[in-house]
């Protein structure tokens, strides 16, 4: 019986010591950057979802080793929007396949912090991201910065080949406009807890 309670007071004061931050999306932005054979474009994602875990001692005082855990970001494929109207976003939209599959993910795997300089930091991220029904691994520098106790800002890019992902660039004007098959993505996420 004593065996049970040690293992409950550890597992309890174990998921104590973790501390979940939910994605704050009003105060968040990402954006996709790509280019066509006309000029060079971009798209904002305006709705995202996400949280990530820390530890609690990293979360108070930024530590070297210290880890990211859990990190899932959701990137909702409809509220990508061009600016060009509503054509382009619909063929954005039907490129990423948003009727079977709603949402880009991006999911960590691995999150060691680093190269601490005042309240920012490196994050080493590998993840999978996964969009238009396929997954695959990637790895991006984030950087990071505590605004307080209670939030985190992250910000990066990363560049994907679309096709990678069985993506086919979109056309327009019976195929005289291709989008290219690389494209960045921005992002500046905070984090509250």
């Amino acid at each position: 019986m004593s065996i049970l309670v040690t293992l409950a007071l550890v597992t309890t004061s174990s998921v104590k010591a973790q501390v979940i931050f939910k994605l704050n999306n009003e105060k968040s932005s990402m954006s996709i950057d790509g280019t066509s054979t006309l000029h060079d474009w971009s798209s904002t994602v305006n709705e995202l979802e996400g949280q990530f875990e820390m530890p609690g001692s990293v979360a108070k005082k930024l530590e070297n080793g210290g880890a990211i855990e859990k990190v899932t970001i959701y990137a909702v494929v409809k509220s990508i929007e061009s600016g060009r109207g509503s054509t382009m976003d619909n063929r954005t939209h039907k490129a990423l396949k948003a009727d079977e599959h709603p949402k880009v993910k991006f999911e960590l795997n691995q999150g060691s912090i680093d190269q601490l300089r005042g309240n920012e930091f490196v994050v080493n991220a590998k993840g999978n991201l996964s969009l238009a029904g396929s997954s695959k691994p990637i790895i991006m520098e984030v950087i990071g910065k505590k605004i307080d106790d209670n939030s985190f800002k992250f910000s990066g890019s990363k560049s994907i080949d679309m096709t990678e992902y069985k993506v086919e660039p979109p056309t327009a004007m019976f195929g005289q406009i291709e989008a290219g098959k690389d494209v960045t993505i921005n992002f500046d996420l905070v984090f509250t807890r």
